[in-house]
């Protein structure tokens, strides 16, 4: 009977403790936790969001610690906090990863001019054979001629992509404009008279840094490594027919 009575007396003491109080949530760790998700996703702006991050988030902990336990949210403070100190790191960050990135894009970018740069010469290249089919073996005196007689009617083929030259807006106004971004040498010669090793037209120095393409008499266009034409020449045993045609 006792037992009975001992029983039923802790249930009923059970039944009358109060429930635990409910902890509300710190809004500075909302907050914190916001802001610091902020400025890591944002990436460019985490120092912007970063740093409120961090301050909401001390500010938040600091309130949980004397609620005694009528506060929560030490778990979203905490994530604040992390978050918010790696947004600020991103603005020493940044700036290492941009010092990084850009060169490669740069020679990316310059990469692709130079493939740009190859086609045009190999389109002149096969123009100046059309010619010369038509002129019993003579090259045509110059680029003009090319766009004059409609052998090449897009200027652009003349511009080197890595230069500022002006595009002729038509064959007709080529001549008159400085847009020739390339030396010819097939002026007064011959197709019988090109070779694999003679140059027909190729870069005006400084088109691309220390580097020149060139187009040869047999229709083949090469890149090659070199501060100036003349260099390139010399070191590798080219050979340049004539004056160039400015």
């Amino acid at each position: 009977m006792s037992m009975i009575h001992d029983v039923t007396a802790r249930d009923n003491a059970t039944a009358a403790a109060p429930p635990p109080p409910v902890q509300a949530k710190c809004g500075l760790a909302i907050a914190s936790m916001v802001l610091g998700l902020l400025g890591v996703l944002s990436c460019v702006l985490g120092p912007l969001f970063g740093i409120p991050a961090v301050v909401c988030g001390h500010l938040a902990m600091g309130k949980i610690r004397q609620s005694n336990g009528t506060l929560g949210g030490g778990g979203l403070a905490t994530t604040g906090l992390i978050t918010g100190y790696i947004g600020i790191a991103m603005l020493l960050i940044a700036p290492i990863l941009a010092g990084l990135m850009l060169p490669a894009i740069g020679g990316a970018r310059e990469r692709a001019r130079r493939i740009n740069c190859v086609a045009n010469l190999s389109q002149i290249g096969k123009a100046c054979k059309m010619y010369s089919m038509d002129y019993r073996d003579n090259l045509p005196p110059s680029f003009a001629v090319l766009a004059q007689e409609k052998y090449l009617e897009a200027p652009k083929v003349f511009v080197c992509p890595s230069t500022n030259n002006v595009m002729a807006t038509d064959s007709e106004s080529f001549a008159d404009k400085q847009c020739e971004s390339y030396l010819y040498f097939g002026a007064g010669q011959t197709e019988d008279s090109m070779d694999s090793a003679t140059v027909l037209a190729a870069d005006r120095d400084g088109n691309h840094r220390n580097f020149s393409i060139v187009l040869f008499g047999d229709g083949h266009v090469q890149g090659f490594t070199g501060p100036n034409l003349e260099t390139i020449v010399r070191q590798n045993h080219l050979r340049l027919p004539g004056p160039p045609t400015e």
